[in-house]
């Protein structure tokens, strides 16, 4: 029960990634808050993790939305009294097209929901970790914004710019004995990676299949990382077992970013 006690919010806890840490870290003993943009995950989510005698704040919001997210943290402050861990996993995939083809809206979207989510959520929760001298943040970013992801250029600069907020936080908020730092997880087994390897491979004119074979081909363990991998590395930056740690990137990607010059 290495979070015993802890109130956590989770963006994007409905499904996915997202939903796999919320199990985790209900497991390990936090109060759990979950948000996402439709209730019914997030509804089905809740329901299992208070199956095993967890308790679970299911809250829909959009993330682009100062107005949600302030309500949303004020919700959790209302029920729980606290915030002790602040999870930015919500993000979109957003288009598959080069950078020639790319619509603005398109771009705009990703943007607003993958980066300025992550400022609204880490904003409205640092007021409230500032005031009590101590949390932990924890940003998800992506491979895709270390390396040159073609076809992608959205969702990688994005991810990419969730790490450099990442470690302004960090500088920023360590005074108030505040952590902050980022997982950035590989291609993930996750229901996410069915719409990846399908419209990458429309974009590609190959088969899913070999979408997926070259992604593993570029990991030296030849595989895709499992949710439950980042879920445990989740825990261990939100636990006293990361006390030394802040403003780092963790990569959780199977080694993929061995062969591609991290």
């Amino acid at each position: 029960m290495k979070l015993n006690g802890k109130v956590s919010i989770i963006t994007g806890g409905g499904k996915g990634i997202g939903r796999v840490i919320a199990l985790e870290f209900a497991r390990e003993g936090s109060d759990v808050v979950i948000c996402g943009r439709t209730d019914k995950p997030l509804n089905e989510t809740a329901k299992e993790i208070r199956s095993f005698g967890g308790k679970c704040l299911p809250i829909v919001t959009d993330i682009s939305k100062k107005s949600d997210v302030e309500a949303m943290v004020n919700k959790t402050i209302k029920e729980f009294s606290k915030i002790d861990v602040l999870i930015c996993n919500a993000s979109i995939g957003g288009p598959i097209s080069p950078v020639v083809d790319l619509d603005e809206k398109d771009w705009d979207e990703v943007m607003a929901i993958n980066l300025k989510g992550t400022f609204l959520c880490c904003q409205a929760a640092l007021k409230q970790m500032i005031q009590r001298k101590t949390g932990r943040i924890i940003t998800i970013s992506s491979i895709g914004g270390r390396y040159a992801y073609t076809n992608r250029s959205p969702y990688s600069t994005s991810k990419l710019a969730i790490v450099a907020l990442m470690r302004v936080l960090a500088a920023e908020a360590g005074p108030y004995n505040i952590y902050v730092n980022d997982i950035c997880p590989g291609v993930t087994e996750s229901e996410r990676l069915d719409w990846v390897l399908k419209t990458r491979a429309q974009a590609l004119g190959i088969s899913p299949e070999e979408v997926a074979a070259d992604f593993k081909k570029k990991s030296p363990l030849l595989k895709f990382v499992k949710a439950e991998e980042i879920s445990k590395a989740a825990v261990f930056l939100a636990s006293d077992d990361s006390t030394g740690i802040t403003g780092v990137s963790l990569r959780v990607d199977v080694g993929f970013m061995i062969t591609h010059h991290a």
